[in-house]
């Protein structure tokens, strides 16, 4: 788990929620000094460019994904504000670990509402699981504007996208697979 403190540029590294001293930073490496009486065995840790994930609603697997009348695309669930969605609508869908953008957004800094910062290249946006898998490419993929490290892909439901109450929502960005979400399409 990477964390932001005060020192050694604002990164500090954690295992099993204990922050490591002596951490060395380099522009694409990370080391961490770890006592090895607190983590016995050897401890690998991958910083990869692009780690793509969709957030989750904590309703169900639903994702954090919004209707174009900003209701979410869920079975009608009292107290929220949602209803399933139709083919030909209009999602933004909320993700983490896109990547870098054009034009670049320094780490840690908001995303500016002009120009847009895309992802490139545009991530395929999954509808369905298995043989029932519908791709469509998404109208903006990039950083939310005014917010720190939220991504946003703003996506059309294919016609023939599968239909039901627990659709599977994948993204798939340069051969790198999210993790899987559900919405509802009707």
């Amino acid at each position: 788990m990477v964390a932001r403190d005060s020192t050694d540029h604002g990164r500090s590294v954690a295992v099993r929620a204990v922050v490591c001293p002596g951490l060395r930073v380099c522009l694409r490496h990370v080391t961490p000094r770890a006592d090895i009486h607190l983590y016995p065995g050897r401890i690998v840790v991958q910083v990869v460019g692009r780690a793509p994930r969709l957030l989750r609603l904590n309703i169900g697997d639903y994702g954090i994904i919004v209707n174009q009348d900003g209701s979410f695309p869920i079975p009608v669930t009292p107290g929220v504000n949602s209803h399933p969605a139709k083919p030909g609508d209009w999602l933004t869908i909320y993700a983490i670990g896109l990547g870098p953008t054009v034009p670049t957004v320094a780490s840690g800094e908001a995303a500016p509402a002009g120009p847009l910062a895309w992802v490139s290249p545009l991530p395929t946006v999954y509808f369905g699981a298995g043989l029932v898998r519908v791709p469509a490419v998404p109208f903006y993929a990039g950083l939310t504007p005014n917010f720190v490290g939220l991504y946003q892909i703003n996506v059309q439901i294919p016609t023939n996208a599968p239909r039901g109450s627990r659709v599977p929502l994948t993204l798939d960005e340069s051969g790198v697979a999210s993790n899987t979400v559900e919405i509802a399409v009707e």
